[in-house]
């Protein structure tokens, strides 16, 4: 018959090494890298905030809120688009990304994240954030595109 003291210190051995076996459990952490373009001729100032979606309030829900300057296009030939790349700026997770344009801020846009790329192992997830023009009319207008790894859709989208 095993004693009290066996008992406690038999599951204090069991805890201690089920909580070690989980320590490096989601140690592989995935981020989101957020790649802004411009295609506009102006630089532009924009203003990204993502917001977690379990969150119960505004405060818990924002988990980044930057600005980033925008350069115009370079003039190069094979170049239609200033470009900034924020690596790994996020752990890949559901998200309401929402953007406005500092010089324009009736210029705005939301874009619900969803992350994909959490099996692919050369890929990571990655979201674009692009600055435009209408060509008709010259309103400037955000647009959201982001890679796809999984499924029959895979690629950009």
């Amino acid at each position: 018959m095993i004693s009290r003291r066996e008992a406690l210190a038999l599951g204090g051995c069991v805890s201690a090494g089920a909580l070690a076996g989980c320590a490096g459990f989601g140690s592989d952490t995935e981020y989101l890298t957020l790649e802004l373009l411009n295609f506009d001729s102006e630089p532009h100032e924009v203003a990204v905030e993502a917001l977690r979606a379990d969150a119960d309030e505004h405060s818990e829900a924002a988990v980044l809120r930057e600005r980033y300057d925008l350069e115009t296009p370079p003039e190069a030939e094979d170049r239609v688009a200033s470009q900034q790349l924020e690596e790994n700026v996020l752990e890949s997770d559901r998200y309401l990304v929402r953007v406005h344009l500092e010089d324009a801020p009736a210029t705005r846009e939301s874009y619900q994240y969803y992350p994909d790329c959490s099996s692919a192992d050369d890929t990571s997830d990655r979201l674009f954030i692009e600055v435009r023009t209408e060509r008709e009319s010259e309103e400037l207008y955000i647009e959201f595109k982001q890679n796809r790894c999984s499924g029959s859709g895979s690629g950009w989208v």
